[in-house]
């Protein structure tokens, strides 16, 4: 199911497929021999580029192996330590693509030798892959890739003619009014308006940034030539924004009062209204839950994400600021099936460290470091140094697994099983904490900026800590216990945590005007000031660091985030590679948006309305022009995509629609019971079923089968897994 329906006729099909091979006309698609040598030479410069570049190629099986030279006669690469040279007459055509991939070498330049070679040999979808790699740098290349675009659009379009001779007729009856169409294309984009950005103590109105937004957006169109598609109507509208805002389809009561209002603001009214809905928090606590721990439905000691969603849930619900949630989630303590923040990091840091930081840092700052690991990053900033300073900051942070034997009838049976964060003055060993080389064993540092020296850290201790490690995991299993006992620890009844469960955070103590008036070590050492062994505090400090009002990355990542949700693609893409080498679509409105969202604290509700009001996000998703020009017009903003629901949107999309509006209702009611019940000593009171209310949709089919079985609650979850299953994918 697809938010959006696209009507293409035959007529418009036609009539792309007479103008594209007249624009075509100024390029012509080399000869196979041709693209095979431009193919050979881009291999060559590959493999003497001294970097380790790996290829498939067939070696008895299809095979990933390592490229060691290339020349025009043959490829040679090492497997399992052996030389193999392959003559490039003895490689598949079909397998050249992929090997062309393998050595691009994030050089947009070559992506148009792998567009050449596979219109050369007929491989018409694997160009148009290389056409979308190239389009991510398509100011630079240019008038090289217009052509090739063009004359990929007359092949795609030949082939739908060789396919369906019928069609040819029909294209030429419609040549004329092609060329008329061409002609009265032309596109004249709006006068550059006067905008004064918001900033601090100065809010624009929610119109007015919006309008900003669209005037970039237009401007920038009009340069390039893109006709943007009409605004769409107030139907589509309605559901677009409904999925958008509240993860539901509108019901047929929303969809006859929006149609009856007569309002030429209603679109605005109505955006501002969702934002307050139970449904709107329910939509956002699970965007960003799955984000942050995965897409799940079952309950996990390192993860309770029902509780966890649930916590979400009520920050949304009161519209916390997106830096106080970030805060709130980094500087957690405590068990995580009784203090909901803490799941983020049980879950992350019960594996790697390395892991935790990449995904701390892709997600909240858009920036991927986690490629300086091992080897300073090929195609960024970022050294080895930098991501092991990085990672300090939570060096003396550790997840550690607990469980619960109470039942009386069965002492080894575990009742409850958790995880607490435990902080410490000693940095951790072993996978936790273990650069490659010692000299990689750093003290705290922000990215591109100071050495955090407010705390002082205490080198870790290898036995010591191997010993505790072989403890706990006997106290664990020991099956001698002569009465239940709770396995916390005693760190989690030490005096510096029992401090630190009272310590107010950070946001308790510094204003946003306080914090725009510090450097970053002063803003760090004010966060780090309170009581606390050093693991807790360098998680102040970090978290200060991470959302200070200073740090564009933070902003632009959310920013990216939220946009990206709203149209299906985001200003940056990837949307967790924020680079000045990979710069926004719009760099102006990126600039526009993050400004803004800074300025009013980091309020998400906000930026959600202010991108939902453009015209760029309210335009129609249905188009005449060909498939080419519709992905450049979606790459830039030009016309809606037509993008699949989430599985949850899916769900309830089929419960309102099956079992009526008054029966999802109760559902999400349900659901926010459990979620909330979901922690340690929560009671799942509705388990047993209540029976659906009477009314729209209470006695039908679905109904009946969410009241019986395991109750109304049991058989939603059991659907529900069904639908999403337990998938940790994003």
């Amino acid at each position: 199911m697809v938010r959006g329906i696209r009507f293409a006729g035959v007529f418009g099909l036609a009539l792309s497929i007479a103008a594209s091979h007249v624009f075509a006309a100024d390029y012509a698609v080399p000869d196979k021999a041709k693209a095979l040598d431009a193919v050979k030479a881009l291999v060559a410069d590959a493999a003497k580029s001294g970097k380790k570049v790996y290829v498939w190629v067939t070696l008895g099986t299809y095979v990933k192996a390592q490229l060691s030279q290339a020349d025009a006669l043959a490829i040679t690469v090492i497997s399992e330590g052996n030389d193999f040279p392959i003559k490039w007459d003895k490689i598949p055509q079909e397998q050249i693509p992929t090997i062309i991939k393998n050595c691009w070498q994030d050089d947009s330049k070559r992506a148009l030798v792998g567009m050449d070679y596979c219109m050369a040999t007929g491989q018409l979808d694997k160009a148009e892959e290389f056409m979308t790699l190239a389009a991510g740098d398509s100011k630079a290349l240019g008038d090289d890739l217009k052509v090739r675009i063009k004359a990929l659009g007359g092949l795609q379009d030949a082939a739908k003619i060789a396919a369906d001779p019928q069609l040819a007729a029909r294209a030429a009856a419609v040549a004329a009014a092609a060329n008329k169409d061409k002609d009265d294309a032309s596109y004249k984009g709006p006068e550059k308006i006067a905008y004064r950005p918001s900033e601090y103590g100065y809010l624009n109105p929610i119109k007015d940034v919006a309008a900003a937004v669209d005037n970039v957006i237009e401007i920038s169109l009009a340069e390039q030539g893109i006709r943007p598609e009409p605004i769409c109507d107030d139907t589509t509208f309605l559901r677009r924004v409904s999925l958008d805002l509240t993860g539901e389809i509108p019901s047929t009561d929303e969809v006859l009062a929006f149609m009856k209002d007569g309002n030429s603001n209603k679109r605005a009214k109505w955006i501002e209204e969702m934002s307050k809905r139970p449904e709107y928090a329910d939509h956002w606590a699970t965007f960003w839950g799955v984000l942050l721990v995965g897409r799940r439905t079952r309950e996990e000691a390192d993860v309770k994400p029902h509780y966890f969603r649930s916590w979400l849930r009520e920050r949304f619900a009161t519209n916390e600021k997106w830096d106080k949630i970030v805060q709130e989630i980094l500087t957690a303590t405590g068990e995580n099936d009784k203090d909901g923040a803490s799941n983020y990091l049980t879950f992350h840091m019960n594996d790697t460290l390395p892991i935790t930081v990449g995904h701390i840092s892709q997600t909240f700052l858009g920036a991927r470091i986690a490629c300086a690991q091992c080897h300073d990053h090929p195609f960024d900033k970022w050294t080895q140094q930098d991501f092991w300073g990085f990672s300090a900051f939570l060096a003396n942070t550790r997840s550690e697994r607990k469980e619960l034997r109470d039942d009386p009838k069965d002492p080894m049976k575990i009742t409850r099983q958790w995880h607490v964060l435990v902080d410490t003055d000693q940095r951790n060993g072993g996978q936790k904490y273990d650069p490659p080389q010692p000299e990689l064993k750093l003290p705290p540092k922000v990215l591109d900026g100071p050495v955090f020296t407010g705390v002082a850290v205490k080198p870790g201790d290898a036995r010591r800590d191997a010993k505790r490690g072989k403890d706990n995991k006997d106290m664990a299993n020991d099956k001698k216990m002569d009465k239940p006992k709770d396995m916390a620890s005693n760190d989690m009844k030490s005096k510096d945590m029992k401090k630190s469960d009272k310590e107010p955070s950070m946001s308790g103590s510094m204003d946003m005007a306080a914090m725009m008036s510090m450097d970053d070590s002063s803003m760090m050492n004010a966060a780090a000031s309170g009581s606390g062994n050093a693991g807790l505090l360098m998680r102040k400090a970090f978290a200060a660091w991470v959302t200070s009002p200073k740090n564009e990355k933070f902003n632009q990542s959310a920013v990216n985030r939220i946009w990206r949700n709203l149209f299906g693609y985001g200003l940056v893409e990837p949307v967790d590679d924020i680079r000045p080498k990979n710069p926004p679509v719009y760099p102006e409105v990126m600039k526009i948006l993050s400004e803004d969202f800074n300025a009013s604290g980091r309020d998400l509700q906000r930026l959600v309305a202010i991108i939902a009001n453009t015209k760029a996000y309210q335009r129609s998703s249905i188009g005449t022009l060909q498939k080419v020009d519709r992905v450049k017009q979606v790459r830039n903003f030009a016309r809606a995509e037509v993008r699949p629901m989430t599985p949850e949107e899916f769900f309830m999309a089929v419960i309102k629609a099956t079992a009526g509006d008054e029966t999802a209702k109760h559902m999400e009611d349900q659901i926010r019971k459990r979620d909330a019940n979901s922690g340690y000593g929560g009671m799942m009171t509705d388990n047993g079923g209540t029976p659906p209310p009477a009314g729209k949709g209470g006695k039908g089919a679905m109904a009946m089968g969410m009241g019986m079985g395991g109750g109304d609650l049991g058989e939603y979850t059991r659907l529900m897994e069904r639908f999403i299953g337990t998938s940790t994918a994003e």
